[in-house]
């Protein structure tokens, strides 16, 4: 078992962040307590890795790429950080609902390192098994939400499971159902296990079939295409072929894809308005990403200018209040938070390690877990293009990004002791030991080390640092909600001006005292916020409507709301109007 530490890392830090939520303690008690979770495993997580390893870390060529691209990735990632418009705060550990910040991309990244670190085929069953009985988890509370059976009080009843929305939980079924089908192409099951794994799948795709929601539906079909793929010898066919029928399935996804926006032969069929929001927000993250190439406007800064750079379209398109604090596309929320630069960053990383994934196919010598898990991280770069990075679901793609890296590594010979497998018409079958994986199994063996007591607490004060990073506005949402449902309002005006800012403090203390008819103590609170974070439209729309605001404080404000909302046209006839009034 320690030789699958890491394992065991991953599979609790995947788990984890799945499952946690603290619904009766915070506002948001879906992400921050996963962000906890994920910070608190990756940092003893890579501790772990580095003082176990007796001699080196990297070894072959492929090893030194992925981890020049992993760090690449974390100092574009840093580097300009002061430099972005964003708060600090909201960059470091993400918008409010979302902790997709700085904290939550280094944790993942670290992940990602430490899973290529798993060496043997035992360790690959131990993270592929815990994320299996963890979609079990999810199914099952998703059948107990839909039976008006969840024992937790929701603000809303929708079948979400711990994910918080309809389409996490449909993505991850969907990627989860990746990996129970491909055990049907990689392994000899029995009659009982074919039976239980294909009620599964039913039942999975019933739920996702309910929902509504064709997330997990299209994650299911690109990972079962994969599959497909690896069944009829399409990793080893000609590169004519490959390129041939490429181009077939790229030209069907087009056809379905323009069908959801209403043209096409399949238009009337397909259309759907969520597609059509989401062009709205994508047109929007590309505009924010052209206009800030190479910084971008701050990690987890698109909600907080996305009414700057949305279109015409997408303000009347349903009326200006619709807004979102995503583009509904990770690359694009990359790229307009942290600039060209960072999205650049990503590509490779994730380009070479699909490029290993392929590469591991098409060599052969394949171990149980080679096609599965590439499939599931096809399906993951797919929830990219139409989903936004939900740390539960996002956990599992980069944690089996990396385990393509150790995939690699074991079949070249690099890991311990396994049985090989070999392909036998689309299937692959289990074969004899090879004494080269004996021979090399005793260097391997060499590179690691058991942890002496001061190393392990090393471990431990890692994991302590990891939840410290990530601790301080989980521990603040939960007092600030305590604090508004006592109607505290000093605790939480000290709450949303501490250095545990968020952007749904401001906004409920401002709320709260107009509510209260708190005149006085609004516009103080009001003219910290415009200070705090200028681009804060509903702060600067209080300051312009505030009874006791000044002339020159009104004036400010109607000409800062004309940036930050220029495509509101009945909002920006009110203001000119205003403006008119109080000129003349």
């Amino acid at each position: 078992m320690a030789k699958n530490v890491v394992a065991v890392f991953l599979a609790l830090a995947g788990s984890s962040a799945t499952i946690a939520v603290t619904p009766w303690y915070n506002y948001d008690p879906i992400n921050y307590i996963k962000l906890f979770f994920l910070s608190t495993l990756s940092f003893s997580a890579i501790v772990y890795v580095f003082l176990s390893r007796s001699t080196y870390l990297i070894k072959s060529h492929s090893e030194v790429v992925f981890a020049g691209l992993v760090l690449f990735f974390i100092i574009i990632l840093i580097a300009p950080v002061s430099f972005r418009s964003n708060p600090l705060q909201t960059q470091f550990w993400g918008a409010w609902g979302r902790a997709t910040g700085i904290l939550a991309f280094i944790s993942l990244s670290i992940l990602m390192f430490v899973s290529s670190y798993v060496n043997n085929n035992f360790g690959l069953r131990v993270v592929t098994t815990v994320f299996m009985r963890t979609s079990y988890f999810i199914s099952i509370y998703t059948t107990l939400q839909f039976a008006d059976l969840d024992p937790i009080p929701w603000s809303q009843k929708l079948p979400v499971a711990t994910l918080g929305n309809i389409n996490f939980m449909s993505a991850f079924l969907g990627l989860a159902n990746i990996i129970i089908l491909g055990k049907f192409f990689v392994e000899k099951l029995q009659i009982s296990q074919k039976i239980f794994f294909v009620l599964v799948l039913a039942w999975n795709n019933y739920l996702l079939i309910s929902t509504g929601s064709v997330q997990g539906a299209l994650l299911f079909i690109l990972g079962t295409l994969v599959l497909l793929a690896f069944r009829y010898n399409f990793f080893t066919a000609r590169l004519f072929t490959r390129i041939l029928i490429v181009f077939g399935l790229s030209t069907i996804g087009i056809i379905i894809f323009i069908g959801g926006m209403g043209l096409g032969p399949l238009g009337k069929f397909l259309l759907q308005d969520t597609l059509l929001f989401r062009i709205d927000y994508w047109s929007a993250g590309l505009n924010m990403t052209l206009s800030n190439p190479i910084l971008g406007l701050g990690i987890d800064g698109y909600g907080n200018n996305y009414r700057e750079y949305r279109n015409l379209i997408a303000a009347e398109r349903t009326g200006p209040q619709r807004v979102t604090n995503t583009a509904h596309n990770i690359f694009l929320d990359i790229s307009s938070g942290g600039g060209i630069p960072l999205l650049l960053a990503l590509l490779l990383l994730y380009g070479f390690i699909s490029y290993i994934g392929f590469q591991n196919i098409r060599n052969g010598n394949l171990i149980e877990y080679s096609v599965p898990i590439f499939a599931l991280w096809i399906g993951f770069l797919g929830f990219h293009i139409i989903s936004i990075n939900q740390l539960g679901v996002a956990v599992w793609g980069w944690i089996f990004g990396g385990l393509i890296i150790a995939i690699n590594r074991i079949q070249l010979g690099e890991g311990e002791p396994n049985s090989t497998w070999k392909k036998s018409k689309g299937k692959i079958s289990k074969g004899k030991k090879l004494n080269r994986f004996e021979h090399l199994s005793l260097g391997e063996k060499a590179l690691s080390k058991k942890l002496s007591t001061f190393q392990r607490t090393i471990v431990l004060l890692s994991a302590a640092l990891g939840g410290s990073l990530a601790a301080p506005p989980l521990i603040a949402d939960g007092r600030f909600l305590q604090a508004y449902r006592n109607a505290d309002s000093s605790a939480m005006v000290s709450l949303a001006q501490s250095w545990t800012y968020n952007e749904l403090m401001v906004e409920k203390t401002i709320s709260f005292f107009v509510e209260q008819n708190k005149a006085t103590e609004a516009l103080s609170f009001v003219r910290w916020a415009v200070v705090k974070n200028p681009k804060d439209t509903f702060a600067w729309n209080i300051l312009r409507l505030h009874v006791s605001s000044t002339e020159e404080e009104r004036l400010k404000a109607i000409e800062v709301l004309k940036v930050l909302d220029p495509m509101n046209r009945p909002f920006l006839k009110e203001l000119e109007e205003q403006e008119r009034q109080l000129k003349d």
